[in-house]
């Protein structure tokens, strides 16, 4: 389904202290999105290729390529990819990191790419942390930051391939860990309104 594109950023909550059960206390906190002002034109932001090989953006490694590959850094760059390409009319896919993705000839049409980065906390106390990670960020360097700041509750996800964008979609998980069991919020965006949503 393509209504929304479900990878914008991510609020995960880790826990301070080494977890002895998989019961999890989501602490619900409404945080709103900030757009830092980066002061330079979108075009000169936003990176749209034509003809563009996707060799770097999947794992089976074959060479195919796609008419438009459009790569945004920011809600704001995204929301005017979505009135300036129209995409309701044409044929598209948003990505990741491709791990999950199999390509058997050149795409004709368009493919986003999230280059949103970034990690803030924006909620700790003595037994928990929230923190806000763009979905461009990749998984395992997410896991492996937080495992360095000693917060516990990712650390058996790591090494799965892909970017933190897709991890709510596939629900990622491994050794009786699931990023459902992690993720407190998803920011995205309708892309058949523009308008902002929230998942909880």
């Amino acid at each position: 389904c393509n209504t929304s594109t479900g990878k914008l950023w991510f609020n995960l909550q880790l826990a301070k202290k080494p977890i002895e059960c998989l019961e999890y206390v989501i602490l619900h906190e409404l945080i709103h999105l900030r757009v830092k002002n980066h002061g330079q034109d979108f075009v000169d932001l936003m990176d749209k290729y034509n003809n563009h090989s996707l060799l770097p953006y999947h794992t089976f490694g074959m060479d195919v390529k796609t008419s438009v590959f459009i790569e945004y850094t920011s809600v704001d760059e995204l929301k005017q990819i979505l009135q300036q390409e129209n995409l309701s009319e044409k044929k598209w896919l948003h990505i990741g990191g491709g791990s999950n993705l199999l390509f058997t000839g050149d795409y004709e049409g368009v493919i986003l790419h999230s280059a949103i980065k970034g990690t803030e906390i924006v909620h700790e106390d003595d037994e928990a942390v929230h923190v806000r990670v763009g979905a461009g960020e990749v998984w395992d360097d997410f896991v492996a930051y937080a495992v360095n700041q000693g917060w516990y509750g990712a650390e058996n996800l790591s090494l799965i391939p892909g970017e933190v964008g897709a991890s709510a979609v596939q629900n990622i998980g491994a050794y009786g860990m699931e990023a459902k069991d992690l993720i407190v919020k998803v920011e995205a965006l309708d892309v058949t309104t523009g308008n902002d949503s929230v998942f909880t």
